[in-house]
């Protein structure tokens, strides 16, 4: 699978709903709760928002990948934070049909290795939205 910013567009754009439009996608990784079954603390991912208030996660490894959403009318609680090195870690629990979700997520402001051009911009816009949606 290719990492790059054009495949993270084009994969977050098949999960569109109608009248929706991506807003800061970023690559960066959702950390497991346990990590038994693979020894990997943490899962990639796309993360975006929408302009119809979804958070749309996109998980994957060398061996699966999927798709996840959430809106924010359905979160609880939610902190933010931001390192001195540029990395922001975002803390989330939403109310779902099978109880709460708690979602760790981490991106920085660079990605050293692939191209993603935009994830600096993208990163702070992201940071900043999702803090503005959990005061």
């Amino acid at each position: 699978m290719e990492v790059s910013e054009k495949e993270m567009i084009r994969t977050l754009t098949n999960s569109l709903i109608t009248n929706e439009k991506l807003m800061y996608p970023v690559f960066g990784a959702i950390r497991k709760k346990q990590s038994k079954v693979t020894g990997r603390p943490n899962d990639f991912a796309y993360i975006a928002l929408t302009n119809l208030d979804r958070l749309l996660l996109y998980r994957f490894d060398q061996f699966s990948s999927f798709m996840e959403y959430y809106t924010f009318d359905t979160l609880i609680m939610g902190d933010v934070s931001k390192t001195n090195l540029g990395q922001y870690i975002v803390e989330l629990s939403f109310l779902t049909d099978k109880g709460t979700k708690d979602i760790t997520l981490v991106f920085s402001s660079s990605v050293k290795g692939f191209d993603f051009p935009h994830q600096e911009v993208n990163s702070e816009l992201l940071y900043t939205e999702i803090d503005m949606k959990i005061i």
